[in-house]
């Protein structure tokens, strides 16, 4: 954690110091207040589409649990991802929060595997698609490439279980001392997941979920009256979202900024322009962290007179 701390730390000073911050100033300075609600709302609608997605996860592994526990989960994963040395550490905190709530234990972990792997794959194919389609002179061959990726992942995904089968391979060797635990996420990811409909819904919406985080990064640039980082971000968004889930710094925090800067300049993206959109996603993040610690705070006040728990 100390090391990840200092890393953060010198990431971030060295983007502020390669990068004119009064030009990021002023490029940020000039957003309309109608593009800060618009912005909000897309993150709301991002996080309650993921709950949706985990929640529609665990009522086919007929956990009939609640949404609105579920929503709070997913928030409050968002506040542990601000603080966690990794981006996948709010996973931990919902799975460990939903355990309680589910008849077996390891679907809350199933689930949130399952719906994990499908957000990842459906951010590749998004990625893949958007090589294949976008026009960009840059590109050339890497467009049949990237077609044939796209196909393969969604084959992978929707009919074969390969993905999850390397995963159960690795969850065994690592967790010899939980036998019925592997097992039983064995039965759920390798059997009641394993058919065309969960995989196919899950997989609309991860496509729902990926869309919205491109709503968000559009909605950035043209806030910024930057309509030409728009071509830029949707060719270059899985790779600096997958790249920024290497656990290097806390929370992707400097790796993230600096992945926006390197890929939108390699389309020839602005400096200012590159580093402001990677502030407002970054405000993003933290505007449903914060929503994630009123939820944290909420659940640690006593229930008032005809009050309910969240569950």
């Amino acid at each position: 954690m100390a090391i990840k701390a200092a890393a953060t730390v010198a990431l971030i000073a060295l983007l502020v110091e390669r990068t004119d911050m009064s030009a990021v100033g002023r490029v940020l300075g000039g957003i309309d207040t109608i593009w800060i609600s618009v912005l909000v709302a897309l993150m709301l609608g991002f996080g309650v589409a993921s709950a949706a997605r985990w929640y529609r996860v665990l009522c086919r592994l007929d956990e009939p649990v609640s949404f609105r526990a579920i929503l709070a989960d997913t928030f409050a994963g968002m506040a542990y991802n601000m603080l966690l040395p990794t981006t996948v550490g709010g996973d931990v905190i919902r799975a460990l929060r939903c355990a309680g709530r589910v008849s077996r234990t390891h679907r809350a972990w199933s689930s949130v595997l399952y719906e994990r792997v499908a957000g990842v794959l459906a951010m590749a194919l998004a990625g893949a698609i958007a090589i294949a389609v976008v026009p960009s002179a840059q590109l050339g061959p890497l467009r049949w490439v990237a077609l044939g990726a796209a196909v393969l992942l969604t084959v992978l995904f929707v009919r074969l279980s390969a993905p999850f089968r390397l995963l159960l391979a690795i969850l065994r060797r690592n967790l010899s001392g939980s036998p019925e635990f592997v097992e039983g996420l064995a039965r759920d990811l390798d059997d009641h997941l394993a058919r065309r409909g969960p995989r196919v819904e899950v997989m609309a919406w991860s496509v729902l979920c990926v869309g919205l985080g491109y709503a968000y990064s559009i909605a950035s640039a043209l806030s910024l009256d930057a309509p030409d980082a728009i071509i830029p971000l949707v060719l270059g968004l899985p790779v600096i979202f997958v790249v920024s889930m290497v656990p290097i710094t806390i929370s992707g925090l400097g790796v993230r900024e600096g992945l926006f800067v390197v890929v939108l300049g390699q389309f020839g993206v602005d400096g200012a322009v590159a580093m402001a959109i990677a502030l407002q996603a970054l405000a993003g993040l933290l505007f449903a962290a914060a929503v994630g610690l009123l939820v944290l705070v909420a659940e640690r006040r006593p229930p008032g007179p005809g009050t309910a728990e969240l569950d």
